[in-house]
C-alpha cells in the first residue's frame, strides 16, 4: 500500500474505547511499514551521526519553525512526521490539545498511552474487581453482554493483567441468569476443559431457542 493511503479510523474523543483505537492504528501503521518509529523515543535525542548526512555540506534541516540537526536520520524524522500526522487526523480537539507539543510521533504515542491507559494500582484493583464479579445485564442480550467482558479483558490485558482462556470461559459461564441454569450444568460437567468460544456459542443458540419458544422477549 501507498505511504500516500487514506486510513479511516473513528476519531478518538478521549470518551470513546482506546484500546479498540489503539489496535486499530496500530493495524494501519502496520500496514504503512510506519509501525517502528513509534517505540523510537531516542529520534531527537543524542541521536545517532549518520554518515551520509556527514558527507552534505553542513547545514541543518529546517522544518517550519523548527530546526533539525544535521545528524538526526533523515529517513526516520519523515517517518516520525508522517505517524504524528496519522495521529493528529484520528484524535478530537481535547485529545489533539494534549499532545500537540510532543515533538515526535513516539512521544505522542507514549503521553496518549499514559493519559488513557492508567496503570495505577488502584485502577488495576478495580478493573480486576469489576472483571471477577462481573453479572451479565438481563435487559441486554448475549451479544451485548459479551462485548462488555471481552473488553474487561481488553483493558485488564492493556495494563499487563492476562487472564487464561479457561479462567474467561468460566466466569462468562457464571455470570449467565438463571434460565440458562440448566445450561451452566451441562457444560460444567462431562468435559476435560472449557474454550470461551464454546460458553459463547452455546449461550447464543439458548437466547435464540428461548426467543423463538416465547419465553424471551426480543
Amino acid at each position: 500500500m501507498s505511504s500516500n493511503a487514506r486510513v479511516e479510523v473513528d476519531r478518538f474523543d478521549g470518551t470513546g474505547d482506546f484500546s479498540l483505537w489503539k489496535v486499530r492504528m496500530l493495524a494501519h501503521y502496520g500496514v504503512l511499514g510506519l509501525k517502528g518509529i513509534l517505540n523510537d523515543e531516542q529520534l531527537l535525542r543524542d541521536p545517532p551521526v549518520i554518515e551520509e548526512e556527514a558527507a552534505v555540506a553542513g547545514r541543518d534541516y529546517h522544518v517550519g519553525d523548527f530546526e533539525l540537526p544535521s545528524n538526526v536520520d533523515l529517513i526516520k524524522f519523515e517517518k516520525s512526521e508522517k505517524a504524528k500526522d496519522l495521529i493528529v487526523l484520528n484524535v478530537g480537539n481535547q485529545v489533539l490539545r494534549k499532545i500537540k507539543n510532543c515533538e515526535t510521533a513516539a512521544a505522542m504515542w507514549s503521553t496518549l498511552k499514559r493519559l488513557y491507559m492508567e496503570t495505577s494500582l488502584p485502577n488495576r484493583i478495580y478493573l480486576q474487581l469489576k472483571f471477577y464479579t462481573y453479572k451479565m445485564t438481563d435487559s441486554r442480550s448475549i451479544d451485548g453482554n459479551v462485548d462488555d467482558f471481552l473488553k474487561l479483558v481488553t483493558d485488564l490485558n492493556n495494563i499487563g493483567v492476562d487472564v487464561t482462556e479457561e479462567v474467561q470461559a468460566i466466569l462468562l459461564l457464571s455470570s449467565l441468569y438463571d434460565r440458562y441454569d440448566q445450561l451452566k450444568e451441562t457444560l460444567k460437567y462431562g468435559r476435560d476443559t472449557l474454550s470461551l468460544n464454546e460458553v459463547i456459542g452455546a449461550a447464543k443458540s439458548k437466547e435464540r431457542e428461548l426467543t423463538e419458544s416465547g419465553k424471551l422477549s426480543k
